[in-house]
């Protein structure tokens, strides 16, 4: 049976359920927001409450005040647990951020919480010495990736694959001429999107990358425009500007993007952008990805399709990172054999309505069933 035929049929749902949904990071709560969205929709009456474990920079990690009493500061595992248990949930909602969730998991399960993880360590990169951990700290996972099931489960784990939660959100609303007209772009331009992540750590490095990045590619092709897809308070250089706002449909009309690896790349993959994917490493986990990290890929479209479909950098300079794009900028073919490949992504990310279906699955534990 297939990943996608992956859906059973669901019992009767019981009314007045009480559900915690935990969540941190940018992509996390994007996913936790759309499956908070679709146990409402499932179910009217049921209470969700959505607590937001937000890291704010790489050193200081808080809880954003949505349980009643919170305040931002540093991460409190104790003060985080005894309110999630004051909520007295019918189930808790994991999405992502393992390092946290690995040790709330196992505490919440011993008094009686039931635990439902969206998007689970990924073990397939660091080893899989987290599954021992993850089958304590979890009753069911719901992975994001089709390869993750079988290994989950032959290890013991009770796990579904409904698709990728984001499959429905990722769209793109605007035509390219509106796009170009909200970005003040004339009507013929060509422009490259570039996204270095939402984490502090992450845009430190690869926002100056980027920008040196496109001077060079602008040396090359002068008619080039830039498009930096996050909040720029700093200095651009001539032909880049900055958008927060609308960044799918800023994606989606790019001739091509520059990503920092993560979930992002996902987003590039559903919308069928050509994409080149950067990865940066601190010193210390450089030095622990040599030890642990078991991929021959790091981007996720990569890694999803078992072959190298977008080009990928480790800690490129910007000589490198321009001539890799250039090569993509300038090749129609290129950018068709791009596309194709993340056809097959896209299709590997699916089935539609996987949030939806996450959610019955919640709602479904939450009344007592396996």
């Amino acid at each position: 049976m297939s990943c996608s035929e992956d859906r059973r049929e669901q019992g009767e749902v019981k009314s007045g359920l009480r559900v915690v949904v935990t969540s941190a990071e940018k992509s996390g709560r994007e996913m936790a927001g759309a499956v908070g969205e679709q146990l409402l929709a499932v179910s009217p009456e049921c209470s969700v409450r959505q607590v937001d474990i937000c890291g704010r920079d790489d050193a200081a990690i808080g809880f954003v005040e949505s349980l009643e009493g919170f305040r931002y500061g540093r991460l409190d595992l104790g003060r985080a647990f005894r309110a999630i248990v004051e909520e007295e949930p019918d189930v808790a909602v994991f999405v992502g951020y393992p390092d946290f969730h690995l040790l709330l998991g196992p505490r919440l399960r011993r008094v009686g919480v039931r635990v439902y993880w969206v998007g689970p360590p990924q073990f397939w990169a660091w080893g899989r010495f987290r599954l021992s951990l993850l089958r304590r700290g979890a009753d069911k996972v719901a992975c994001l990736f089709c390869f993750e099931l079988k290994p989950l489960q032959r290890a013991g784990i009770v796990a579904a694959y409904h698709g990728y939660p984001l499959y429905d959100s990722v769209r793109a609303t605007e035509m390219r001429p509106n796009v170009l007209a909200r970005l003040g772009l004339e009507p013929e331009a060509r422009y490259i999107a570039f996204m270095p992540g939402s984490r502090e750590a992450e845009k430190r490095f690869h926002v100056p990358l980027y920008c040196r990045t496109f001077t060079r590619l602008r040396q090359a092709e002068p008619g080039l425009r830039g498009v930096m897809i996050c909040p720029q308070s700093g200095s651009l250089p001539e032909g880049m500007l900055a958008m927060a706002d609308g960044r799918y449909d800023v994606l989606r009309h790019a001739e091509m993007a520059v990503i920092a690896s993560g979930t992002a790349t996902a987003e590039a993959a559903l919308l069928g952008v050509p994409h080149v994917v950067t990865y940066h490493l601190s010193p210390v986990s450089r030095l622990l990805a040599r030890l642990l990290v078991r991929l021959g890929h790091f981007a996720l479209p990569n890694i999803i399709a078992g072959r190298l479909v977008v080009p990928e950098f480790l800690e490129p300079d910007e000589v490198t990172l321009a001539r890799g794009c250039l090569a993509i900028v300038r090749s129609a073919a290129e950018r068709e054999r791009i596309r194709a490949g993340l056809g097959q992504v896209r299709r590997q990310l699916g089935p539609p309505g996987a949030a939806a279906a996450i959610a019955r699955d919640v709602l479904q534990m939450a009344s007592g069933s396996p």
